[in-house]
C-alpha cells in the first residue's frame, strides 16, 4: 500500500480514469461504425473489437482498486459503500430491464446493446451514491482535501 495523500491518490485516479473513459466512449461508437463500413467482416474482427471495447473498463476497475489501496481507512470505507450502493442499483435496474424485455413489456433495442449502458449506469449510480452518502455524513464534497 502506498502512503499518499487523498489529493495525490485522487489526482492519480483522475489522470487515468478520465482519458480511459473518453477512449471507451469513442470505441463504443467507432467499433460498430467501422464494422458497418465493411461488406462482410469476419467473426474474428467482431471478437477483436469486442475485447478492445472491454479493455478500458478493466483499466478503470484496476485504477479504482489502486485508489482504494492508496487511501486511508475512512475514505476506503466511504468509497466501498458508494461502490456497493452503485452496484446494487445498477444490478437492480439491469434485472428489471432484462425481465421487462423477456416478458415483452418493452421492446429490445435493435441497434444498441443495452449491456453497453451498464458501465455508464454503474458509474452514474456510484457517483450519486457517493455524493448522497457524503452529504448524509456532512463531509466536504471537495476533492482537494488531504
Amino acid at each position: 500500500m502506498n502512503n499518499v495523500s487523498f489529493r495525490q491518490a485522487n489526482r492519480r485516479y483522475l489522470r487515468v480514469f478520465l482519458p480511459v473513459m473518453v477512449l471507451y466512449g469513442i470505441l463504443c461508437f467507432a467499433g460498430p461504425y467501422y464494422l458497418a463500413s465493411l461488406d462482410a467482416p469476419a467473426t474474428w474482427l467482431f471478437a477483436t473489437l469486442a475485447v478492445i471495447n472491454a479493455l478500458p473498463i478493466v483499466v478503470v476497475f484496476w485504477v479504482m482498486a489502486r485508489f482504494l489501496r492508496e487511501t486511508d481507512e475512512y475514505t476506503r470505507r466511504n468509497q466501498s459503500e458508494a461502490l456497493l450502493t452503485g452496484g446494487a442499483i445498477t444490478l437492480s435496474i439491469t434485472f428489471f430491464w432484462g425481465f421487462l424485455e423477456q416478458y415483452q413489456v418493452i421492446p429490445k433495442w435493435e441497434y444498441v446493446s443495452v449491456m453497453m449502458l451498464v458501465v455508464p449506469t454503474f458509474f452514474a449510480c456510484y457517483g450519486i451514491a457517493a455524493f448522497y452518502q457524503a452529504r448524509q455524513r456532512g463531509d466536504s464534497l471537495s476533492c482537494e482535501t488531504d
